[in-house]
């Protein structure tokens, strides 16, 4: 029931000729059933479908590239794609519909010019950031997954600090002949008594496989 899971990329620098190791992923995981898995350590957010699925995977990717509004957040992607802490999965007895949850809770994201986003070691701040979604796959209609997530974090910047809240959906439907991605997310910034700010994007794929 415990098992340890690594993802390390090897990195190639074209200035010096050097290659350098980047963990992506360390964690120590310990899955009770199908209804209780949680890990610990440094995990993919559950922020929306793409980040899970094709996350360091670009071959197994169908486009050339990476949605945008889903870019790496450590190459000026404005998403959290990326945390430290613990992350808890599992199904939810719902019959036919088939519901799954994800909870996570970690130190959330760093700001700054040529700042690592992912806060390792640790927290900028005394609050965490905090995420939690619901998926259904029903067995009537298989390929299907329907979901949303809603994440909380508090950035810490020069000045008062930002409330940031990420919520995501998405319609998903993938068999050996179609896949269709749709995905709408809302970035939302807002300073204690100030000013709110509304980000939102998204993206449409539709693949067709041929002989």
């Amino acid at each position: 029931k415990v098992s340890v899971l690594g993802e390390i990329l090897f990195l190639p620098n074209i200035a010096d000729n050097t290659i350098s190791a980047d963990v992506t992923r360390l964690l120590l995981r310990y899955r009770q059933s199908d209804y209780l898995t949680a890990s610990v350590g440094r995990y993919n957010t559950w922020v929306g479908y793409y980040n899970t699925a094709f996350n360091k995977g670009e071959f197994l990717e169908t486009s050339t590239d990476r949605p945008y509004i889903f870019a790496y957040d450590d190459f000026g992607g404005v998403l959290p794609m990326q945390d430290v802490g613990v992350n808890v999965t599992g199904k939810i007895p719902s019959g036919k519909l088939g519901l799954n949850y994800v909870i996570e809770a970690g130190n959330g994201k760093a700001w700054g010019v040529n700042t690592e986003p992912t806060q390792n070691r640790q927290d900028e701040n005394t609050s965490k950031s905090i995420n939690g979604g619901l998926f259904m796959r029903p067995d009537k209609f298989s390929g299907l997954q329907v979901g949303f997530s809603v994440r909380h974090d508090n950035l810490t910047i020069p000045g008062p600090a930002v409330h940031e809240t990420i919520a995501t959906a998405h319609v998903v439907y993938v068999n050996a002949n179609w896949e269709i991605l749709n995905e709408a997310v809302l970035d939302r910034h807002a300073e204690p008594g100030g000013p709110a700010f509304n980000t939102s994007g998204g993206y449409s794929q539709f693949s067709r496989r041929f002989k």
